[in-house]
């Protein structure tokens, strides 16, 4: 299965930087290409919890929808398209 892996350095607790970047609604601020995300399942992100957003590609706004597969919080949440 292809996909990709994103690192950068913040000077925040591992915690604090997951609860940033799993929040549906700082995905703009986090990915260039997206537009939007919605978090369509209820409580805290977890394994199961499923997504929809919306992408710039081509000058075209595409919708996807993901879930995470599995949760090693605070390290990492993949996911499945």
């Amino acid at each position: 299965m292809t996909g990709f892996n994103m690192s950068e350095w913040v000077a925040r607790p591992p915690k604090e930087v997951f609860d940033f970047i799993s929040a549906s609604e700082n995905a703009p601020k986090i990915v260039q290409s997206v537009t939007n995300m919605v978090k369509l399942t209820e409580g805290p992100p977890r394994v199961g919890t499923r997504y929809r957003e919306t992408r710039l590609m081509s000058g075209r706004n595409n919708k996807l929808s993901w879930k995470s597969s599995n949760s090693s919080r605070p390290r990492n949440m993949p996911c499945k398209m």
